[in-house]
């Protein structure tokens, strides 16, 4: 035994350990007593700190040589890497000693520790499997180089889990990190910018049907956007790639459209069809009075047919203006025909049929 110290408060261990190997000042704070115990000869124990606390050694006491060291002494350090600096940073692995000299020529040399330092992972990389620039709808893949854990971060912040790769849906600059099995963690990979484009608006057809029963033209047309194609019964119409379509032949119709990032959307298909008879020239059918009263209505319509010819059937059909049919009834020309208490408000067109003649007109239901 080398020193013992007597404290009237509670040492904590990094505090003994601090002065472990050191000569402490005498008038230390707390100290009650200090015995060095450096006394050559007798069982008396003299007190360091001037307290006057004197002890007695008892049991039986052999005074021997120290070969203790204490810091203060040391003259000379000895690391096993060959450094002779009081401390080093081991940054290989290895076992580590010291070998301490103080000014009397004594030696000692401490105990192995054990380094182990572990290499940091090489630097992530991130492919894609396919565009990182897509619509709305869509997605995209990310995958890390090979390791044996993984971090990714969306724009710094840090996502569960960690799977190799990530499905992306939504716009976001993205990075990976990896981890090796000693928990070494790598530099976070080069960014990886992920943009998930708006779609346009669906577009909506409106029809303006004109003549387009007796022969003539409907036009098509859609809402303003960065490009149009229309198609006819699912077949894209070469140069048809304007806001407006015109044609005069019945089909299924509908128009894709797309927006200054390439995303398209797709409208509902309307049908134009006329029977054959709506088809016919009615340059010279006369022969037909129609009247709608009220038109606007904001009830019922009233319909009244005059003919000359009071045998031929003659068809009523209402559409609306994108084409779908509202109501139709079959009767004769000189009757009166009553309808549309159930139509929403807007504009449609009643088309009366009689025989290869036919007459269309706009009526208008009001709130």
């Amino acid at each position: 035994m080398d020193e013992v110290r007597i404290w009237n408060v509670a040492r904590t261990q990094a505090e003994i350990q601090a002065n472990m190997h050191t000569a402490i000042p005498a008038t230390s704070s707390g100290l009650l007593a200090y015995y060095k115990l450096d006394e050559t000869t007798g069982t008396t124990a003299l007190d360091a700190s001037g307290n006057e606390n004197t002890g007695s050694l008892e049991n039986g006491v052999t005074r021997v040589s120290s070969t203790a060291l204490l810091r203060s002494d040391f003259v000379s350090y000895l690391w096993s890497n060959g450094d002779t600096s009081p401390s080093i940073n081991a940054t290989t692995s290895g076992n580590y000693t010291v070998s301490l000299t103080d000014n009397n020529d004594c030696q000692a040399t401490s105990d192995e520790t054990i380094v182990s330092v572990y290499a940091v992972p090489v630097t992530p990389s991130i492919t894609a499997n396919g565009p990182v620039s897509f619509c709305k709808g869509d997605s995209v893949t990310l995958t890390s180089s090979p390791s044996p854990h993984y971090q990714w971060y969306k724009n710094g912040a840090l996502l569960t889990g960690s799977k190799k790769s990530r499905t992306i849906i939504a716009s976001g600059v993205f990075t990976v990190a990896t981890t090796n099995n000693a928990g070494c963690v790598s530099e976070q990979s080069a960014p990886v910018t992920v943009t998930a484009n708006a779609l346009p608006a669906k577009p909506v057809i409106t029809i303006t049907l004109g003549t387009f029963c007796s022969g003539g033209k409907a036009t098509l047309t859609t809402k303003k956007a960065t490009s149009y194609q229309w198609y006819k019964d699912g077949i894209s119409i070469s140069g048809a790639t304007n806001k407006t379509y015109n044609t005069k032949v019945a089909g299924s119709y509908i128009v894709t459209v797309a927006n200054a990032a390439g995303c398209q959307q797709t409208s509902d298909a309307i049908v134009l069809s006329c029977s054959s008879a709506a088809m016919a020239d009615i340059k010279n059918f006369e022969q037909l009075t129609v009247e709608v009263l009220p038109n606007p209505a904001i009830n019922d319509f009233t319909l009244l047919l005059q003919s000359s010819d009071n045998k031929t059937p003659v068809v009523i059909r209402v559409t609306d203006m994108y084409g779908k049919s509202v109501y139709e009834t079959n009767g004769t020309a000189i009757q009166q025909y009553k309808f549309g208490q159930s139509f929403s408000p807007g504009t449609y067109i009643l088309q009366i049929l009689q025989g290869s003649k036919a007459k269309t007109m706009k009526i208008v239901k009001l709130k």
